[in-house]
This record gives structure tokens, C-alpha cells and sequence, in this order.
């Protein structure tokens, strides 16, 4: 029963037990979490983040040239140590759509390796094409995520149409809960939250902004 699975307090470098974050139910990894129409309006069946959750800066090589993978660990475990309690990992903190495919791949799986399921992870993947976005999404599902998010497409912003499809080939590319990283700048400002909202039920597995 995973249900009563119970993994080992984390402990920290000086080999002192920290103090361990928000009980983590491994049954929410690569689960849904299902919206449902109420009122006009999407609410959730259920939450998968809770409490506080960095976004993760990207380390890279001192050269530039690619992902320092050997400082994501420490990163990490200087957070964990923190009590954080989930991780947004390539968002507009962590520089994701400035990042190569290769690079955000690295990213990924480095960071679901120094995790190692201690706390759930949301990685964005939206990209500079949806394909490239799916490829991410589905990477992210193999390698261990819990969930995948996006920006809207960036080569058509402020349009909800273009958005929805972009969201749908991501949020249909895995089982994983999707949610929309919503920026006011990017979005459609012609329609209202209701509207938008109304909208995100057409996207598989979408779970909220």
C-alpha cells in the first residue's frame, strides 16, 4: 500500500536530522488532479502544493556553457534544510525558456536525482515551440515529476485560442496534473477570469494557474 510507504527522515550534512517537510503522499505522483466545472468556474479535486515552494535558480558552468549539474545538489539540500516543501524547477526563475532542450533535460534529471522523491517537484516546460514543450513534458513524466506546468506560447501571446491548443497538446502528452504558469503580460486581457477559466476545460488534466 503505498498509501502507508514511510521514507527516511532526511538528514543534513552535519548529521543532524532537519526538520522534515509537509508529509508527502507518494499516491500523488503521476496522478491526476482533476478540475470540475462548479458555478461557472473550474475548482480542484484536490492540491498538490502546499506550503512554500522555491522556484530553483539554474546553476551553470562558470564558462556559461552549460548546466553545472554538480551545484544542484547542494542547492537543494541548502533548501530542503530550509524546510522547503516543493520546487518549481525551470520557471522564469531558473531561466528555463532562455535553456536548450538538452540543457532543461539535464536540469531535470538532476534535480529528481538530489530530490529523490523527499518532496514533489512542478517542472515547466513551455517552450520556444509546443513540440518542444511535449517533448519536455513527456521527459519530465519518465524521469519523475509530479507535474508539468507552461507559459502561453511565446509566438502567440495574448491569445487565448493559440494558448488553449498549445496547453492541450502539453496537458494530453502525459497523465500528469498540468498547470498554466499564468503571466498578466503574455495573457489575453480581452476575456475574463470566468472566461479563461471556462476555457482550461478543454485542457487534459489541467489542475490551476
Amino acid at each position: 500500500d503505498l498509501g502507508q510507504t514511510r521514507r527516511p527522515r532526511p538528514v543534513s550534512r552535519n548529521g543532524a536530522k532537519r526538520p522534515a517537510a509537509r508529509p508527502f503522499a507518494p499516491t500523488l505522483r503521476r496522478q491526476a488532479h482533476p478540475a470540475r466545472i462548479s458555478g461557472g468556474l473550474i475548482t480542484m479535486t484536490d492540491k498538490l502544493a502546499r506550503g512554500i515552494w522555491p522556484a530553483l535558480v539554474t546553476p551553470f558552468t562558470d564558462d556559461g556553457n552549460g548546466v553545472a549539474t554538480d551545484r544542484i545538489d547542494p542547492l537543494i539540500r541548502h533548501l530542503l534544510d530550509a524546510g522547503a516543501q516543493g520546487f518549481f524547477v525551470c520557471g522564469g526563475t531558473g531561466e528555463g525558456v532562455a535553456m536548450t532542450v538538452d540543457e532543461r533535460k539535464a536540469m531535470t534529471e538532476a534535480t529528481v536525482a538530489s530530490v529523490a522523491g523527499a518532496v514533489p517537484l512542478i517542472f515547466q516546460v513551455g517552450a520556444t515551440s509546443t513540440d518542444h514543450a511535449v517533448e519536455l513534458a513527456r521527459h519530465a513524466a519518465q524521469t519523475g515529476a509530479d507535474a508539468v506546468a507552461s507559459v502561453a506560447p511565446l509566438d502567440q501571446p495574448n491569445d487565448l485560442h493559440a494558448a488553449v491548443a498549445h496547453y492541450r497538446a502539453i496537458g494530453g502528452a502525459t497523465d500528469l496534473p498540468f498547470y498554466v504558469y499564468w503571466i498578466a503580460g503574455t495573457a489575453d486581457q480581452s476575456v475574463s477570469a470566468e472566461q479563461y477559466l471556462e476555457a482550461m476545460a478543454a485542457v487534459p488534466n489541467f489542475s490551476g494557474l
